[in-house]
Parts: C-alpha cells; sequence; structure tokens
C-alpha cells in the first residue's frame, strides 16, 4: 500500500483520487499520510477521498459527500459533524411530527364532531367551522417553515400532483446498516477470580534469529478490562497477543511466563483466521449448519444473521465470493460462538475492522462498549479506540453503555511494552513530533 501510494504522491495532480488509502497502513504511516495530504498537496489540487476510518476523514475533509438510496447529499464539514447535525434533526423534526400529529387528530375529531351537531341541529355555523378546519388541514399542515428556517415553497409552486399544500414532513431515515450483535448471554463468573492472562519477563524471538521481537514484557489483563496495544507494523503486537493467547505459533516464549486462567474461554480473532476461510465453503457449512437437523440449522442461520448475513448468501454464496466485510464477520462468528456454546470471558480482536464499512465499525464498537468480558484490541483505527477502550462518546446526547473504568493503551515499541497515560493522543503526539524531528 505505501508503495501504491509513494507511486502516486509523487506526481503532480489536478484531481487526486484515495480509494481507502488506509488500509493495512500502521498508524505511523497514516499520521504521515494525513499530514502530507494537509500540507504538502498543490493548492490547486481536489482530494477526493472514499474511506472507513473516521478520524482520517474527519481531518481532511472539508465537505462530505454521503451516498444514500442512490442520492448525493452535500454536508459542508466532516462527517462527525455531519452525523451529529443529522441526529439533531431527526430528533426535532420527530418532536414536531408527534406534536402536530397530536393536533390533527385533535382538528379532525372536532371536525367529525361539527359536522355531526350540524346533521342534528341544522346549524350551518357547524359545518362552516367543519369547511374552516378542513381547510387549515389543507393549507397548514406539514412544514411551516423550511428546513434552514427560511420562507417554505408551497405544493402548489412545485410540479407533479398533491394532496396536501404544504409538504408533509419527513424524519430522515438512517441507512440499513449490516446487523453486528454479540452473544447476549451472561459471561460465566470465574472460580477463582483473579486475572485472565498475565506475562512476567515474556521474551520471544522466531527459531533462527539472532533479535528478540519481545523483551521483558510485563502485563495483566483483568475481568472485563479493556485494553488496546498500538505501534508500527512488525513491532510485535500480533506476536505479544499470540503469546498472551496461546497460538500454536507464539506458544512458547523464548523466556518469562505466560499464566493464564485455568477456567477462562478466550476468543481470537486475527487476520489470519480471515485468510485461512474455506474459499469453496458456504457459510452455513463451515459453521456447521448444512449437516444439522433442520432445529441446528434455524439455530445457524440465527447466529449468521446477528451478523448480518442472511438467505441465499449464507446458504448459496462460497466464502470465496463474499466480500472482505462478509469474511470478517464469517470469522469473528467462528470464534463468538464455539461448539460449546460458552460465552468466552475475553475476545482478543487483531485488526477486526480491516474491511468494515462505518456504519459496521460503529455498531462494533457500541457492542463492544456492553460486552461483559475483557476485550484485548490491536487496531490502528484511532476513533474505534477511543470508543470502545477510552470511552469517549461520539455525541453528547446519545444513550450509550458507559465503561464503568476506561481501559489501558498500550503502545509496543522496539521489543517493549509501555502504558500510554494519555491513551491514543499521547501517541499521536509522539509521531508527529517524532516526525517533525526528522
Amino acid at each position: 500500500m505505501r508503495t501504491r501510494l509513494a507511486s502516486l504522491l509523487i506526481q503532480t495532480h489536478d484531481l487526486l483520487l484515495l480509494d481507502e488509502p488506509t488500509n493495512f497502513l500502521d498508524l505511523p504511516s497514516l499520521l504521515w499520510l494525513e499530514t502530507y495530504l494537509l500540507n504538502s498537496l498543490s493548492p490547486t489540487t481536489t482530494l477526493v477521498l472514499v474511506t472507513h476510518d473516521r478520524a482520517f476523514g474527519d481531518t481532511l475533509a472539508e465537505e462530505v459527500l454521503i451516498l444514500r438510496d442512490q442520492k448525493l447529499e452535500h454536508y459542508p464539514g466532516t462527517l462527525s459533524g455531519y452525523l451529529h447535525t443529522r441526529a439533531e434533526q431527526q430528533r426535532r423534526l420527530t418532536k414536531m411530527k408527534a406534536a402536530q400529529d397530536t393536533q390533527i387528530a385533535h382538528m379532525k375529531a372536532t371536525i367529525v364532531g361539527n359536522i355531526r351537531a350540524a346533521k342534528v341541529s341544522g346549524d350551518d355555523k357547524k359545518l362552516a367551522q367543519a369547511a374552516s378546519r378542513q381547510k387549515k388541514l389543507d393549507d397548514r399542515m406539514g412544514y411551516q417553515v423550511g428546513i434552514r428556517g427560511g420562507k417554505f415553497k408551497l405544493n402548489r409552486d412545485l410540479p407533479g400532483y398533491h394532496t396536501n399544500m404544504r409538504a408533509e414532513i419527513e424524519i430522515p431515515k438512517d441507512d440499513p446498516a449490516a446487523k453486528i450483535y454479540l452473544p447476549k448471554v451472561p459471561v460465566p463468573e470465574l472460580r477463582p477470580t483473579g486475572a485472565l492472562v498475565a506475562c512476567e519477563g515474556l521474551s520471544f524471538k522466531y527459531r533462527g534469529a539472532r533479535e528478540f521481537v519481545l523483551k521483558g514484557v510485563t502485563m495483566v489483563i483483568h475481568p472485563a478490562e479493556r485494553v488496546a496495544l498500538l505501534g508500527l507494523n512488525g513491532a510485535g503486537k500480533s506476536t505479544l497477543v499470540g503469546c498472551l493467547v496461546g497460538d500454536e505459533l507464539h506458544a512458547t516464549p523464548t523466556a518469562g511466563t505466560v499464566t493464564r486462567h485455568s477456567k477462562a474461554r478466550i476468543a481470537y480473532f486475527s487476520q489470519a483466521a480471515v485468510e485461512a476461510l474455506p474459499a469453496e465453503q458456504t457459510a452455513l457449512h463451515f459453521l456447521g449448519g448444512e449437516e444439522q437437523a433442520t432445529a441446528g440449522l434455524q439455530a445457524t442461520r440465527g447466529i449468521l444473521a446477528t451478523m448480518g448475513l442472511v438467505g441465499k448468501t449464507v446458504s448459496d454464496v462460497p466464502i470465496g465470493h463474499l466480500s472482505g466485510g462478509q469474511k470478517v464477520r464469517v470469522a469473528l462468528l467462528k470464534v463468538l460462538y464455539p461448539a460449546d456454546g460458552v460465552v468466552p470471558h475475553m475476545l482478543v480482536l487483531d485488526e477486526v475492522t480491516t474491511h468494515l464499512d462505518t456504519g459496521s465499525v460503529a455498531l462494533l464498537a457500541s457492542e463492544l462498549r456492553k460486552y461483559e468480558g475483557a476485550v484485548l484490541l490491536v487496531s490502528h483505527d484511532r476513533w474505534f479506540v477511543r470508543r470502545v477502550v477510552e470511552g469517549e462518546q461520539e455525541l453528547e446526547s446519545e444513550e450509550d453503555e458507559e465503561l464503568k473504568d476506561p481501559g489501558k493503551v498500550y503502545l509496543v515499541s522496539d521489543g517493549g511494552v509501555r502504558l500510554l497515560e494519555k491513551g491514543v493522543s499521547e501517541f499521536e503526539d509522539r509521531v508527529r513530533n517524532k516526525k517533525r524531528k526528522k
């Protein structure tokens, strides 16, 4: 990816199109690219960026185009700003429509009452009142002013046939994002209590290698804790995770000890798990559904549906033909729902957001905040880490599961592991300061 980007950036452009340029970049590379695009492009160059990295897009975007219902919506600002404005607009219009619906129901009841009274008494005034209220229903219901607060154009001035003089209040609908739900079964209580996994003086090097990947690492992960590992590609993040969970490639440290709770269940998702998916099998067959009885088949389909995988996608389409995001979901389900049905005490997710769209990343972050077990993340997605580990909320007014105790962010560098007291922001500052010195 860095080679591809370099071959583009050394050229001059009137228009630069970048489609998901941050995939497979580590955070220092991503921050370098972010700074370069901000400061080093020609003033006459237009940048069009397609990205699911919220923090990256917010830093670079001066305006946003959102593709929804085969139409483009324009917003003069960042994606986070757009989402905040849209959420506020949804709340405002929902209240407006509810109040107007109540008013309309009352007016309709009054019209019916006036007409009934006129028929009984022969009072023409009652009929006039009913006609007046009906005219008000036809002429004044709907938007009272334009979206921006200005004078609203009546439907009579617009092309086509309309039953009312004013347009009906329409509440903006969210995209039908793919579902992502983690198991709702409570995490089993551990007896005896204690840390889920701990290492002391952990050192590791590959067989035949001269240099250590990890040297003297000591850390502890407790039940329900949130932990993130940041660092360069190749710094040893995945190697450390492999040693902690007992992955076959890194199961035995060269020196030091790794202690795992004897009753703890650890679910481990890695990019290797995605690459190892059987290309010719369907998702239903891979999770053991096609050979089960009807009840088991429906249960497996239900599990797949928790990740938005339904219908022929799971029964007829081979995994090799699924999209990158769908493959991530299948691999994630395999570790979330083991054969014995025991919910894991700890989720270890290594670059799980790769290939997931923005909405899916937000849904996964929300589910991980609610998860009762511990979560260990390896990720270059700053927004994702801030939400899941540091407990940052996207909107001040959102109703979300608050973290009782914001987690820990560690930097893996030069074979060691160091706690970042200020979290992701401290790592960003370190990288930018290092770049400035160079």
